[in-house]
């Protein structure tokens, strides 16, 4: 059984993976699919069947986009009161309960992580002597 470890830099605009093959030290970075690209937007978009989309796929089916949830997600009261009154402003936050409603931020990231993790699973071809890789290089 190959065993991976996932790297993965989850941004405020738009996340990247590396993957590495513990067996014989190989990593490489993820392309994905959905947008033949090493990077997916940070974005969760539910569809009006009360589905989610992720990345920059867009059906035209969306109600209702989320962006800036993982900065969303790292903010609260306490963060605001140890930060500047200069920058403790309402323009200045990134969590405004009425951006988000009527999900979380923590419960968006979680449902764009795992999307994340989930995609790579199924797709990780590494080192399997296939010709259609979907990483971008290998380092042996």
């Amino acid at each position: 059984m190959i065993k991976y470890q996932i790297g993965l830099d989850f941004g405020t605009h738009q996340s990247k993976v590396c993957v590495q093959d513990i067996s014989n030290e190989v990593h490489e970075f993820f392309i994905f699919p959905s947008t033949n690209s090493f990077f997916l937007p940070s974005r969760v978009a539910e569809k009006a069947d009360g589905t989610f989309e992720y990345g920059n796929s867009k059906t035209g089916q969306t109600i209702r986009e989320y962006y800036y949830f993982k900065m969303a997600a790292a903010e609260d009261e306490e963060f605001w009161v140890e930060t500047s009154t200069e920058t403790n402003t309402v323009e200045n936050r990134f969590y405004d309960p009425s951006v988000y409603s009527p999900y979380t931020p923590e419960f968006l990231a979680t449902l764009y992580i795992t999307f994340i993790l989930l995609t790579v699973k199924s797709n990780i071809k590494i080192n399997t002597g296939r010709k259609n890789r979907i990483f971008s290089r290998t380092n042996r």
